[in-house]
């Protein structure tokens, strides 16, 4: 598994690449525990990212209320923030 930044991972099975987001049980006997809820299948590493990047920036976006100067201000650190994750994946 690779984790990455927000609560989100990648898995990699016999099919693929799994983006999920890492989320935390609050009700029934496993609550308190981690679990990964699948949000996309992909069929290669670079496009499991690029899906990550596409959640991670929509969900940026949808907490700001505010200019549009100022979301794309958002998107850009957001950007940086992404790029800087992907070095410390690949060791480039």
């Amino acid at each position: 598994m690779i984790k990455l930044s927000h609560n989100y991972s990648i898995t990699v099975d016999e099919r693929g690449y799994v983006l999920s987001q890492i989320k935390i049980r609050t009700t029934g006997k496993a609550a308190g525990t981690e679990y990964h809820s699948d949000m996309q299948y992909y069929s290669t590493l670079e496009s499991a990212l690029l899906g990550f990047w596409r959640e991670l920036k929509r969900k940026v976006l949808s907490e700001h209320d505010g200019t549009l100067n100022e979301a794309l201000n958002l998107s850009k650190t957001a950007r940086k923030d992404f790029l800087n994750e992907i070095k410390g994946i690949t060791g480039e």
